[in-house]
């Protein structure tokens, strides 16, 4: 976008809309992380057709890491990811 004062805009509202996304879906067992890690999975399949590999390693361990989250999630809440996890999940995937 040639006007950066939009671009920037844009990608504050978009950034935080998907944070909120992700922890809005945090209350329902298990669905936040299934989200994620699918993300994770499309973007590691994305970056793999296009040789990143920084990227496809990333979003496996990442993926990976939230799949060993779900064990305590997912069916019979035992944990949640709170703000600051969903948070945190939401930024990193976007």
């Amino acid at each position: 976008m040639s006007f950066s004062f939009i671009a920037l805009a844009l990608t504050v509202f978009f950034s935080t809309g998907f944070c909120h996304a992700v922890n809005m879906i945090d209350g329902m067992n298990g669905l936040a992380t299934i989200n994620a890690v699918l993300s994770n999975l499309a973007l590691a399949a994305i970056a793999a057709q296009t040789a990143e590999t920084e990227i496809m390693l990333f979003a496996l361990v990442f993926g990976s890491c939230l799949i060993g989250f779900m064990f305590l999630n997912w069916p019979y809440a035992q944990m949640f990811l709170g703000d600051s996890g969903a948070c945190g999940i939401g930024h990193v995937l976007t």
